[in-house]
């Protein structure tokens, strides 16, 4: 029987695409990442002639899920205005990320998507934090 193989998720960074010129820039002192993630949007084709009165389903699209995270708020971090700027943009930004794994073997995924929540969060005897949400469009590689 083989030992689990597994990584430490210490490290792993979200790297943003911006100035000029253009320049993947990491978003620091985030608490974790959920996502992004690849659902399909899947189509039920059941009809009069589906075998056994089973549903039959299809899977015609994948939707690129989000990534969402929460970050420990510093408003000197260019990184996190850039991020709040894009969210309060007036007309939405499509924006360019890296999400790199801090395994042996780093594995990268890129994906564009919006900032679409950059929310505050600051209570009682706590650090001030932003709970930030990106809808992501097109592929995730």
């Amino acid at each position: 029987m083989s030992a689990t193989i597994s990584y430490s998720a210490q490290g792993t960074v979200l790297n943003v695409l911006m100035g000029s010129p253009a320049v993947l820039t990491p978003i620091l002192q985030s608490k974790g990442y959920t996502g992004p993630s690849i659902n399909w949007t899947i189509e039920d084709i059941t009809n009069l002639s589906s075998p056994g009165g089973f549903k039959e389903k299809k899977p015609v699209a994948k939707d690129p899920g989000p990534c969402s995270f929460d970050l420990i708020y510093n408003p000197a971090d260019p990184a996190h205005e850039y991020l709040r700027a894009s969210n309060a943009a007036a007309v939405s930004v499509l924006e360019h990320f890296t999400l790199v794994m801090s395994s042996v073997t780093p594995k990268t995924v890129t994906f564009d998507g919006y900032v679409t929540k950059f929310e505050f969060d600051n209570q009682a005897i706590k650090v001030g934090t932003v709970k930030v949400e990106i809808t992501n469009s097109g592929p995730i590689t």
